[in-house]
């Protein structure tokens, strides 16, 4: 049995089978990885769906170091760990790509959600203060799928609850790719066990110092 690959918009960096599934692993140099089904003969359905420089993360496809090899963890058979010289990125294959200009960046989303639950919190405290100050009693938290009602009459204003099956709820900001710059630069990525791996760093100074002296050498001033 033979099969042939399809013609890619790229070079291609590297070539991994995996090693739980038919399907053999395709990074080029634009940053972006295909998946081919060997049984089958053809991209898999997800690589035909998302396996695009209009469909993966921009974040992902912007960075410097191209893709130099996948490893596959034991535990988690349908995820990928691609990995480059500065980076380990984390994409899972029952998802899609999610939102393409999402923060891929761990530590950085970390950050940014830390903030965003820091002003909230503080908006909190400002309203809460406002409310004391004009001595008006703060709404009821609610729940998913209630809304407040207010009514006017004789007796007064009351405030109710009401169900509802029509509240919008705040729309979470979706990502798949997992970017991790923590270990830089990469000589070796792969899994040992069960969610265990081996990462290889070595400095790039010291890659030039093993190299030979150079051949030609300008002399300036002579």
């Amino acid at each position: 049995h033979h099969a042939t690959l399809p013609v890619f918009d790229a070079p291609l960096t590297s070539l991994q089978f995996h090693p739980y599934s038919p399907t053999l692993v395709i990074p080029t140099a634009n940053n972006v990885f295909y998946v081919f089904n060997v049984e089958t003969r053809r991209l898999t359905d997800w690589s035909r769906e998302y396996s695009s420089d209009k469909h993966f993360p921009t974040k992902f496809l912007g960075l410097k170091d191209k893709i130099q090899g996948i490893a596959f963890n034991p535990a988690r058979r349908n995820t990928l760990l691609i990995w480059g010289a500065t980076y380990l990125c984390h994409v899972d294959l029952d998802q899609g790509v999610g939102d393409r200009n999402a923060i891929l960046n761990v530590s950085k989303r970390k950050r940014v959600d830390r903030a965003k639950d820091e002003i909230r919190k503080q908006q909190l405290e400002r309203r809460m203060k406002r409310y004391a100050a004009l001595g008006i009693d703060p709404m009821p938290e609610l729940e998913s799928g209630k809304a407040v009602v207010v009514l006017d009459g004789k007796k007064g204003r009351q405030v109710l609850t009401a169900a509802t099956n029509h509240l919008e709820e705040e729309k979470e900001e979706e990502f798949n790719f997992q970017l991790l710059h923590k270990f830089q630069p990469l000589m070796f990525v792969d899994f040992v066990g069960d969610n265990s791996l081996v990462v290889i760093e070595l400095p790039f100074i010291k890659i030039l110092s093993g190299l030979p002296p150079s051949y030609y050498r300008a002399s300036y001033g002579t």
